[in-house]
């Protein structure tokens, strides 16, 4: 098993492995580092990649593989988007849900790695880690947004 392979066999991902964190856009960039970068094993731009397969469809923004073991790999799953006003959760929640589904089906090489969905507010935060946004964020399996940068441990 290797996030690189696996990548290769989804329907519209062939080309969108890069290595380390070189997928990520412009100033998306600013918001994500990592601890030891020679672990990480590649990352993958899904929301461009799956756009004209899935144009009206709130798609996911980012996939990252970091290597835990010898042969084991972890995906981090970001989404960096606005966390200004409390609506912004459902949207995310959205992305979620069809992130979700899609590795469910045409995704499905990517489901079994161990996995985190995080979501990575570009600016301040609109509401608190006990609010019911947080808490709809976490039904729905998603770590909510802290700080503008997520440090991959």
């Amino acid at each position: 098993m290797s996030f690189q392979n696996d990548l290769l066999t989804v329907a519209g991902l062939q080309d969108a492995y890069r290595p380390g964190l070189q997928a990520l856009r412009g100033n998306d960039h600013n918001h994500v580092t990592a601890k030891n970068p020679n672990q990480i094993s590649g990352s993958a731009d899904i929301d461009t990649a799956l756009v004209s397969q899935y144009p009206s469809r709130n798609r996911w923004d980012y996939v990252i593989a970091r290597r835990t073991g010898r042969v084991t790999e972890k995906l981090y799953w970001i989404e960096i988007h606005p966390a200004h006003s409390t609506a912004e959760a459902k949207v995310v929640v959205q992305k979620a849900n069809w992130l979700k589904q899609w590795l469910a089906g045409p995704g499905n090489a990517l489901a079994s790695y161990e996995r985190e969905l995080i979501w990575v507010p570009t600016a301040a935060v609109a509401f608190h880690s006990s609010s019911p946004q947080a808490k709809t964020l976490v039904q729905a399996g998603v770590i909510p947004p802290k700080g503008k940068v997520f440090t991959i441990p």
